[in-house]
């Protein structure tokens, strides 16, 4: 055995090499392949997927937005009316303090003796006439009016919001 012999037992080793190299170059480029393309797959799915819910999310949010805008201006509009009333029911109130609240009242007979005068304010008793009520009765009659008012009108604005909400069950007057 020579170097001749040693040399070709090196040049067989050599390609032995290299062919399972080569095969397992290839084999690992053929793994690489299969794999990017089933990562690519799964991740084109993944953004299809992804964009759907985008798109979703952006109908959901554009149906939601013209929601809250219409109940806003429904809500702007009572609002508008409610303040209109409470304005409304100031001037009802001024106007009721310049007439001032009145009653009717029976004078009665007169005097004692029949005669129909009061002996002392000579002034003829006999049947009905209107009475102004004195002043801190009537500004505490139209004060607790006012109040009882607003509230009525607090009332129905707040009851016209709660039907704008979700799973609110509005009972109604009686």
């Amino acid at each position: 055995m020579g170097w001749s012999t040693l040399a070709r037992f090196a040049a067989w080793a050599a390609l032995i090499l290299a062919f399972f190299g080569a095969i397992y170059w290839a084999a690992s480029e053929v793994h690489k392949n299969i794999f990017n393309k089933g990562v690519t797959a799964e991740r084109l799915i993944w953004e299809e997927r992804e964009v759907l819910k985008a798109n979703a999310n952006a109908r959901e949010t554009s149906r939601l937005t013209e929601l809250a805008a219409k109940q806003r201006a429904r809500f702007m509009k009572e609002t508008k009316n409610a303040e209109n009333k409470r304005v409304k029911l100031v001037g009802d109130i001024i106007d009721l303090r310049i007439a001032g609240l009145q009653f009717t009242a029976d004078c009665g007979s007169g005097s004692a003796d029949g005669t129909g005068e009061d002996p002392d304010t000579g002034v003829n008793g006999g049947g009905l006439t209107t009475v102004r009520l004195p002043e801190k009765i009537e500004g505490d009659l139209l004060g607790m009016t006012k109040n009882a008012q607003v509230c009525v009108i607090h009332y129905d604005l707040l009851r016209e919001k709660m039907k704008s909400m979700p799973n609110v069950v509005i009972v109604p007057d009686s």
